[in-house]
């Protein structure tokens, strides 16, 4: 990535991947597996008021979590106030800790907020499970947080890389 002998567009590549490693690891299922459900992806859920086509877990958290994060704000609206909102004490805190202890806290994360609904565990297999408006309404919450440590955690390993 900062090796000027390589050519432009894998050094491009690699600042891709590195801002995908990186700013998407604060998704808890990116760091968690529960009996090989592949971080989620295996497990088939109805969102509250769903009907159709079943999701799965993993996906949830990747959209329509997120949706709920953002409430009826656009991206740059949710960003602008994101960032606007972020004090120097959090950035602080969101910056401490290894790339070990992200993963870390990504896992807990999934144990204790992503596989459980209501204080249950959503089953692995069967199914599909259908996640309350609990669920929704706290996943968003944490989604909210994960999104700005990503993005915290990103600008600093950027910042530390380039000096």
């Amino acid at each position: 990535m900062k090796d000027p002998d390589k050519p432009i567009q894998d050094r491009r590549e690699a600042l891709c991947f590195i801002a995908h490693f990186i700013g998407d690891l604060p998704q808890p299922l990116h760091c968690a597996e529960r009996t090989k459900d592949k971080g989620g992806n295996l497990v088939k859920v109805h969102l509250p008021g769903d009907t159709g086509r079943a999701s799965n877990l993993h996906s949830t958290w990747d959209t329509p979590m997120v949706r709920k994060a953002m409430g009826e704000l656009t991206v740059e609206d949710f960003v602008t106030r994101r960032i606007n909102g972020l004090t120097d004490d959090k950035r602080k805190e969101y910056q401490k800790g290894t790339l070990e202890d992200w993963i870390l806290e990504g896992n807990k994360l999934a144990r204790e907020k992503v596989y459980k609904d209501k204080g249950e565990k959503i089953p692995t297999e069967g199914g599909p499970y259908k996640l309350s408006d609990a669920h929704m309404k706290d996943g968003g919450e944490v989604v909210d947080v994960q999104l700005v440590k990503g993005g915290v955690r990103l600008a600093q390993f950027l910042n530390d890389t380039f000096k």
